[in-house]
């Protein structure tokens, strides 16, 4: 079974790999790990949520406005913990997100952006087949640790409550994390 260690399989004790992903809140991630003695990994995630995935969250909250869109992307430090030295993970996420609210107005558009740091706790699996080929399933949520505020452009703009409530309900709300992963692992 792809992802269980056997006395037969031997895996170097220190392995790299490189994933692509869909998944939410960002739709479109990519990852380069290291995983040492099949028990730890440590890495590096970008994530992307572009404009049309952007409505449907929108949507979702019930803060769709045509006039409005949203678009977000991430950095973060990944730590999985494989207990069972198979493709079982605990994990967490460390990074910081960043929103960009954008009114599209008829004689001025208005942005408001969130930078805002985040821990995500994560479980999923992580199979690393014979040939290298890997694939990921993983959720969790996406947690702000911080209140960072939202910056305003024009700043009048501020008090414009659909730009406020979009850059705030993206930016500084618990989120779900769900992701889809393929890649490869030498």
């Amino acid at each position: 079974m792809p992802g269980t260690n056997t006395a037969e399989e031997e895996h170097p004790p220190v392995r790299i790999g490189a994933l692509v992903g869909i998944g939410a809140p960002r739709s479109v991630t990519a990852e380069v790990y290291f995983k040492f003695f099949d028990v730890i990994s440590i890495g590096g995630e970008y994530t992307y949520l572009p404009k049309f995935v952007g409505d449907w969250i929108l949507r979702a909250y019930n803060l769709y406005d045509p006039s409005l869109s949203v678009t977000s992307y991430s950095w973060e430090l990944t730590l999985r913990i494989y207990p069972t030295r198979g493709a079982f993970f605990l994990g967490a996420n460390l990074g910081i997100g960043s929103v960009d609210a954008v009114l599209m107005g008829s004689t001025q558009n208005a942005t408001a952006k969130v930078d805002a740091p985040f821990v995500a706790p994560r479980i999923g699996w992580l199979w690393i087949f014979g040939s290298g080929i890997t694939l990921g399933l993983d959720g969790g949520a996406q947690i702000p640790i911080a209140d960072p505020d939202i910056v305003f452009d024009p700043p009048s703009f501020g008090n414009y409550p659909p730009l406020r409530n979009v850059a705030r309900t993206v930016g500084k709300s618990v989120l779900p994390v769900l992701n889809f992963r393929v890649g490869y692992t030498l």
